[in-house]
């Protein structure tokens, strides 16, 4: 087996090339949890305990300066795609009737991405969710910075 590679439960994988949006080949699936894994296609598919098992490299994800989770994947073109990891977990597990364009984290941890963690939402709700649910405060609190960098508060107008 080559090096990285090992077996993993096949059993809860699903494959990322039925994302039509990112056109991935079918080499990549991902789990419930937000692990997103190669998966060596030469190698068969192995029984051990009766649990059917394929070979596979875990993928190392980065964080971007905002906290997310995010992969780098290759398309089937060959170009480098940048994925966050709770939008491959939500397109891969979580129906989407509304359409609805975010995913938000329900507990506001933005690298945990666990299919119990994520729903759809739409920008009005995400931001709803964080000022309500997660104690979010506004950033100036309806105040307007001044030429001499103080804030002041913002006067109404009638």
């Amino acid at each position: 087996m080559r090096k990285g590679y090992e077996y993993i439960p096949k059993d809860g994988l699903r494959p990322l090339n039925r994302l039509k949006a990112y056109k991935l080949p079918a080499k990549y699936v991902c789990n419930n949890m937000g692990d997103v894994y190669i998966h060596d296609k030469s190698i068969p598919v192995k029984k051990i305990n009766n649990i059917e098992h394929i070979v596979a490299k875990k993928m190392k994800p980065f964080t971007t300066k905002l906290g997310y989770v995010e992969f780098v994947l290759t398309n089937i073109h060959g170009r480098k795609k940048h994925i966050q990891g709770q939008r491959i977990v939500a397109l891969s597990f979580l129906k989407n009737p509304k359409n609805l364009p975010h995913v938000n984290h329900l507990d506001g941890v933005r690298d945990n991405n666990d299919v119990e963690n994520l729903e759809w939402s739409s920008v009005s709700e995400n931001n709803k969710h964080a000022y309500r649910v997660l104690g979010r405060q506004p950033h100036n609190k309806g105040k307007r910075k001044e030429a001499n960098g103080k804030y002041v508060k913002r006067e109404k107008v009638a």
